[in-house]
């Protein structure tokens, strides 16, 4: 194997391990939130749900299935396939790593979605005591949910995609790794496009 090649493949094996992390995280952070308030993490999924991004669920789903990426022995592999698995997993880390961003960003408004659990307790209350009707009581909850939902789509769109992929680049520059044949932010956005499609 060529000094090229044990490059390669040592890039392989670094890009592998940080996807196998990262979505370590994404799963022990939606259990954790899970264990801790089941209640309002089954209400900040219905918000995610409602808001139109991909649920906790979906996201956990996909961590879990990824969790099982494995490179096989890459010294057999050319210099064309190691490259290609190097863009590939460029992009998978990539991805990796913007929904564990994302997932900690939807993680914050748990709390929310815990005031609106007590926000409905207080009112059904005003209810049950003739202060407001259960269409008010309703109407007032719904108004909540929307102001969620909306801060939680605008907090997703607010990810800076350039500056996760930034962090990526001092991560690896920090780890000396071998980036010769990593693709640009550019490449790797149109990658993400191309699995979205898929």
């Amino acid at each position: 194997m060529s000094d090229d090649n044990v490059k390669r493949a040592g890039r392989l094996m670094k890009l592998a391990y940080d996807i196998r992390s990262l979505q370590s995280i994404v799963i022990s952070s939606i259990e954790k939130a899970r264990r801790l308030d089941e209640t309002a993490f089954s209400i900040l999924s219905k918000i995610t749900e409602q808001a139109g991004v991909t649920t906790i669920e979906q996201r956990l789903a996909e961590a879990q299935l990824g969790e099982s990426i494995t490179l096989r022995d890459p010294s057999g592999l050319s210099k064309d396939q190691l490259h290609s698995f190097i863009i590939e997993f460029c992009v998978l880390r990539f991805r990796a790593k913007i929904t564990a961003v994302e997932v900690t960003t939807i993680l914050t408004f748990i709390a929310d979605a815990r005031g609106l659990i007590d926000y409905q307790g207080v009112l059904q209350g005003f209810v049950e005591t003739g202060k407001i009707t259960q269409a008010k009581a309703s109407e007032m909850i719904e108004d909540k949910m929307k102001a969620v939902i909306a801060r939680l789509i605008q907090d997703i769109k607010n990810v800076d995609k350039k500056k996760v992929y930034d962090e990526l680049a001092v991560l690896d520059k920090a780890r000396d790794s071998w980036t010769n044949e990593d693709p640009s932010f550019e490449e790797i956005v149109k990658g993400i496009n191309e699995i979205a499609v898929k």
